[in-house]
This record gives structure tokens, C-alpha cells and sequence, in this order.
């Protein structure tokens, strides 16, 4: 999404009625499309562009941080994958110890979705030829994944009885027809 400079919804007054000040109001544009876990086609390298697109974040110094969800990726009426919810995302003036690792979690997840969606037959290739796979969780994930997320999940789900409600494909499909791809922009 593109922010949009001086839009009129910005200087619109806030429920208090109080005006917002220069800068405290963001408005982004509107990205058309179906959330990943919702679309019914894709083409053959949606990922291979996804890829690209995220590698385009990277080198202006963006990471996501919130890729793991199928929800943030959204296909595009024209098959092309466009990234959405950047709440999350950071942004980095170098490429130091900090950019890498939450470059490599993105790209670690966009590996995840890739496999989940072209593995058994489902997609038009095995998930071994993508790009960015061999990629590990990084150390501190895998202390989260080993012993913070059980906790995590124990005290939501059972403690407090609620849980994060995200939509996402079910493993049994149904699972999107592959069309021809489109390409590089």
C-alpha cells in the first residue's frame, strides 16, 4: 500500500473531537485482492514473485515481521502477490546483525507457505526448488517454538479459553489451481 500525502480523510476531526496534529494520521492506499488462504488460483511462480517482492523490501532496509500469516499476503486480481499489515515492520538505516535476522524470518516464513502450498502434489513443482529453502529457524524462534509457545498456548487456550482466530486453508484443501505464469513486472 502506498501512503497517500494530504489526504482529506487526515485532517478529519478524531471521535473526541479534537483535531489531529501534522503526521499523527497515516492513510494508505487500498490493495485489491484475496488474502493467500482465500484464493482459488495462483499462478505457477506467485512465489518466485512473492520472493522478489520481499528481497525489494529488504534492500530498501524494510523487514515485515509478520509474514507468517496468510492473510498478510494478498493475490492480486491479476495473480501477482502484493504484502499488506505492516504494524509490524521494521526499518533499518544499516544492514547490521538485527536486519538480517528479521530479513531471514521472512524469508523463512514465505519458505513455510511455499511448502505448505506445493507439497503432496498440490503445486506445480516440489517445494525443494524454491527459492530461500534450507533456511533454519534462528535461535531464539526455536527456544520460543520449544518452550515459550506450549506455555503460550496453554495459558490462551486453556487458562483464558481463547485463541488467536486467524483464518487460514485447512491441510484437506481445497487447494488452488496452478494458471500459467506472468513473469516479471
Amino acid at each position: 500500500p502506498r501512503l497517500l500525502e494530504g489526504h482529506p480523510v487526515a485532517v478529519l476531526a478524531c471521535a473526541d473531537g479534537s483535531q489531529p496534529g501534522a503526521g499523527e494520521v497515516l492513510v494508505r492506499s487500498w490493495i485489491e485482492g484475496e488474502p493467500l488462504h482465500r484464493a482459488t488460483e495462483l499462478p505457477r511462480d506467485f512465489f518466485d514473485l512473492l520472493d522478489d517482492l520481499c528481497f525489494t523490501l529488504h534492500r530498501a532496509g524494510i523487514c515485515h515481521n509478520d509474514l507468517h500469516k496468510e492473510q498478510n499476503l494478498v493475490v492480486q486480481p491479476d495473480g501477482r502477490p502484493a504484502l499488506i499489515d505492516f504494524q509490524l515492520a521494521s526499518v533499518h538505516a544499516r544492514q547490521g546483525r538485527g536486519f538480517r535476522t528479521r530479513a531471514s524470518e521472512d524469508l523463512r516464513h514465505l519458505q513455510k507457505h511455499r511448502r505448505r502450498y506445493t507439497r503432496d502434489g498440490r503445486g506445480p513443482f516440489e517445494a525443494s526448488e524454491g527459492a530461500g529453502f534450507g533456511r533454519r529457524r534462528g535461535l531464539v524462534a526455536r527456544t520460543w517454538r520449544r518452550f515459550g509457545k506450549p506455555v503460550y498456548r496453554f495459558v490462551t487456550r486453556r487458562v483464558l479459553r481463547t485463541s488467536d482466530a486467524e483464518e487460514r486453508r485447512p491441510s484437506s484443501g481445497p487447494w488452488p489451481t496452478w494458471t500459467d505464469p506472468l513473469g516479471p513486472t
